[in-house]
C-alpha cells in the first residue's frame, strides 16, 4: 500500500462516483478503478458497494475513510513540521548571557525573536564570557551573547552593541552635586565595588585601564559577582563602581551615575556561535538579532 492509494480513496469516497473521482486526480477512470480493486485485495476488505447506478461506502469503507482522514492529517502537519524545522520556526534553542547584558541588549534580543517565532522553545542561561566560550564548544548552548572581544578559532563572533561606562556613586556623595563628566581620576581615593575577575575577564580588564589611564589603581574593597548587587552596594555607601551605561535602566533608590570625562573606554557585547554551526534555529536567532539591532541603533 502506498500513500497515493489512501489519496485515490479518499478521492472516490467523496465523490462516490469514479469518473468524477478521476477527473480530480487528473487521472483516467479504469486506472483508478484498478488501485481502488488493488487496494482492497490488499486490506482482505470490500470498501465500496458498486452498482450500475451508484457507488457507496461499504461499513468498511467508512471506518477506513475515518481513519485515513487521521493519517493524511498527520502525514500533513509532520511535513509542514519538517518544512518549518528546516527554515528555523520551530524546535530549541539555548542562548547563554552575560549579567551584562541583561538590562539593555538582551530584551531587545529576545522579543522580537518571541514574536516572530513562537514555537520556538527558548531556554536563557547567564554565564560569564569565559564558561560562555566553553559551552559552545561543548555544545551546551548555541548562542553566546557576551563581551568582546574574544579569541578562539572554532568560534564565529560579531560585535552587535558598545556602551560607555559611567560612574555609580551613592546619592549624598560630595561629587553627586557635580553637573556634567566627571573625570575618573576625582574618585582615585575611593573605594571601588567590582566584579571578580574570574567572573568576567574582558569586564573586568576594561575597569581597571581604564582607572590606569586616569593615573591609579581602583582600591577594590568589595566584590561581587552580579552588576545589581554591586549597585545595592553602592546604594549603601559601600564605594563606587564603574559599570556599563545600561544598568541606568535598573531603577535603584540612592544612586546617582555620571558620564565619565575623556574616556572612551567601551563595553563591546557580541553574538557568538559554532563555526561548524548548522541548525537554522541559530542562523535564524543571528539574522534577526542582527536586524533588530540595526532597527534601534
Amino acid at each position: 500500500m502506498e500513500l497515493r492509494h489512501l489519496r485515490y480513496f479518499v478521492a472516490v469516497a467523496e465523490e462516490l462516483h469514479f469518473t468524477r473521482a478521476a477527473e480530480r486526480l487528473n487521472m483516467a477512470q479504469p486506472p483508478l478503478s484498478q488501485q481502488i480493486r488493488q487496494l482492497e485485495s490488499e486490506l482482505g476488505v470490500q470498501l465500496f458497494q458498486r452498482t450500475k447506478r451508484q457507488v457507496e461506502l461499504t461499513a468498511a469503507g467508512k471506518n477506513f475513510l475515518k481513519n485515513v482522514y487521521k493519517i493524511l492529517i498527520d502525514l500533513d502537519k509532520t511535513c509542514d513540521s519538517a518544512l518549518r524545522a528546516q527554515k528555523g520556526e520551530i524546535g530549541n534553542i539555548i542562548v547563554g548571557f552575560t549579567g551584562t547584558a541583561t538590562y539593555d541588549i538582551l530584551p531587545k534580543l529576545l522579543q522580537p525573536y518571541r514574536s516572530k517565532f513562537p514555537s520556538v522553545d527558548i531556554s536563557v542561561l547567564q554565564l560569564s564570557t569565559t564558561d560562555q566560550i566553553q559551552s559552545l564548544l561543548n555544545g551546551e548552548i548555541n548562542i553566546g551573547i557576551l563581551c568582546a572581544p574574544i579569541k578562539n578559532s572554532q568560534l564565529n563572533f560579531e560585535v552587535i552593541h558598545q556602551e560607555p561606562f559611567i560612574i555609580a556613586m551613592p546619592r549624598n556623595h560630595p561629587l553627586a552635586s557635580k553637573s556634567g563628566p566627571i573625570e575618573v581620576q576625582e574618585f582615585s581615593k575611593e573605594l571601588f565595588i567590582m566584579i571578580p575577575r574570574n567572573s568576567g575577564q574582558i569586564y573586568y580588564d576594561t575597569i581597571i585601564n581604564i582607572c590606569h589611564n586616569a593615573g591609579f589603581s581602583p582600591n577594590i574593597t568589595q566584590e561581587v559577582h552580579e552588576l545589581h548587587t554591586s549597585i545595592s552596594l553602592v546604594a549603601a555607601g559601600m564605594g563606587v563602581a564603574l559599570v556599563p551605561d545600561s544598568i541606568q535602566n535598573l531603577r535603584v533608590r540612592g544612586i546617582t551615575y555620571r558620564q565619565l570625562k575623556n574616556s572612551v573606554s567601551t563595553l563591546k557585547t557580541a553574538l557568538a556561535w559554532r563555526n561548524d554551526e548548522t541548525s537554522p534555529l541559530v542562523h535564524t536567532f543571528i539574522a534577526l538579532a542582527k536586524k533588530s539591532i540595526q532597527k534601534l541603533a
